[in-house]
This record gives structure tokens, C-alpha cells and sequence, in this order.
């Protein structure tokens, strides 16, 4: 990204010359993980997919794995799920979040080249494993709730290698009265950071999955299940069979 590269060089010596233009998210993460970030204040062009969309925020991401995303703000443009955007704007630290937002107070040059296109496939992470190279980027982890009230709408769960923060930005799960302790959830969302901590931000009720019985007459049907757990007990249905033979009739 720098007009004064050098192939050669092994230690970088804090000469590079940034220059403007389209650059990957993940090159743009991986330089903002750096002690000093490579990339504040640069004007650059992005582009990716809309994964998550937060009021005038959202998420984009350009393909998989580590550092592929990157939150933006601008209020000035609507955007939606699956929206294949390119973005021109500055590179900013946010609250210790990287975001691409709009240069001197004016709106970020968002343009839609297309829509309803398939979102990234999840990264899937135990509890603990969540940090920064998954900052933006579309995340999915299992795991029972162990802080079921973390106060300012959010919730914790934690399979057992350590907890993960989900918060109520996008959708307020705690309201549906299923965030209760030991109930598991399998959770799909970007991964957001504020306030010290990395936690996940669900669209909406569909990425919030409760494990329980779903079977309808069992005698512990868990209310609200999504995914069964195989925990089913009691009665089960069954399909009669009739046979003429054993009520004596025949057709011959």
C-alpha cells in the first residue's frame, strides 16, 4: 500500500508513504494490528459484503478467515444484508475499533453494485477463542449461559474454555425470557469490541438458536427450541399399521 515499498527490507523503518486507492480489508486489519496501526487517517477504497446492519453502522466483509472484516459508518446511505457495497472513506480507531467513515464531518462514498448476494460463511470459534483477528468478521459459536444479565442488555455464554460477551445492539434476546442460566445457545454474529470487552452483536432472533427438546409430545419439551439436543424422553409418535390379514379378511 505504499508508494516507496521495498522488497528487500526485513525491519521496516517507519518511512513508508501511504498512498490512496482500493486496498483488502484484511490488509488494512492486519497493518491496524501493529503497535503503531499502519493505517489511521488513510484514505482508502474497500469493498465487501454487508453482514450486519446496526442503524447508521454495519459490518462488510470480504471473504473468510482472519481480519476479512471491518465496520462502517454512514448515515447518509441505507444498506442491507447481502449488499455488495465499495467504500471510500478514512480509516479510523473508533473506541479501539478500526471503521471506515466519512473524511472532515462528510458522509462515507458508499456505493451498492449489487444485492441479496450470500453471505460469508461463519467462522466457527469456541467461547474464549474470539479476539481481535475476527474483529468484523462474521462469527458462530456454541456455548450455556453462565451470566445470563451482564448488565446494558447483554449476556454471556461459555463452553467451557471461557465466556463471550452477547450484546442487544442488533437484537435484545434477554426480552424473549430464554436467557436463563444453563440454557446453551448457538449464536451467529459479527464480532463487535467496546468497553474492554469483544462481544457479539446478533441481526436478529434467527441467530440466536436455544438447544432443548423439540419433539412436540415428549414429556420435556423445551418451549422456544430451535435445535434439538437429543434429550427427548417420554412418549413418542407412532404410525399404526392395520393388517387385513389379522382382522380375518382377505380378498381372495
Amino acid at each position: 500500500a505504499a508508494d516507496n515499498y521495498d522488497s528487500d527490507a526485513v525491519i521496516d523503518d517507519d518511512s513508508c508513504n501511504l498512498v490512496d486507492g482500493a486496498i483488502a480489508i484484511a490488509t488494512i486489519q492486519e497493518g491496524q494490528a501493529l503497535d503503531p496501526p499502519v493505517f489511521t487517517d488513510s484514505l482508502v477504497t474497500v469493498s465487501g459484503i454487508v453482514t450486519g446492519v446496526y442503524g447508521s453502522s454495519f459490518s462488510l466483509q470480504q471473504g473468510t478467515g482472519a481480519y476479512s472484516g471491518l465496520f462502517a459508518f454512514d448515515p447518509e446511505v441505507a444498506v442491507a444484508l447481502g449488499d455488495f457495497v465499495s467504500l471510500s472513506g478514512e480509516i479510523v480507531e473508533y473506541f479501539g475499533l478500526t471503521q471506515i467513515q466519512g473524511v472532515g464531518g462528510n458522509p462515507l462514498v458508499t456505493s451498492i453494485q449489487s444485492q441479496n448476494n450470500e453471505l460469508p460463511a461463519p467462522e466457527v470459534l469456541g467461547t474464549a477463542a474470539a479476539g481481535m483477528e475476527e474483529w468484523g468478521v462474521l462469527v458462530q459459536t456454541t456455548g450455556t449461559v453462565g451470566s445470563p444479565d451482564l448488565g446494558n442488555g447483554e449476556w454471556g455464554i461459555d463452553d467451557a474454555s471461557g465466556e463471550l460477551r452477547v450484546d442487544d445492539r442488533g437484537w435484545d434476546h434477554i426480552a424473549t425470557g430464554e436467557v436463563v442460566a444453563g440454557a446453551q445457545f448457538q449464536v451467529t454474529a459479527p464480532l463487535y469490541y467496546s468497553f474492554g470487552n469483544f462481544k457479539m452483536i446478533p441481526r436478529d432472533i434467527d441467530d440466536v438458536l436455544l438447544y432443548g427438546c423439540t419433539l412436540p409430545s415428549a414429556d420435556n419439551t423445551t418451549e422456544g427450541a430451535d435445535i434439538d439436543d437429543g434429550s427427548c424422553t417420554g412418549s413418542q409418535p407412532c404410525d399404526l399399521f392395520f393388517s387385513e390379514a389379522a382382522e380375518g379378511s382377505s380378498n381372495n
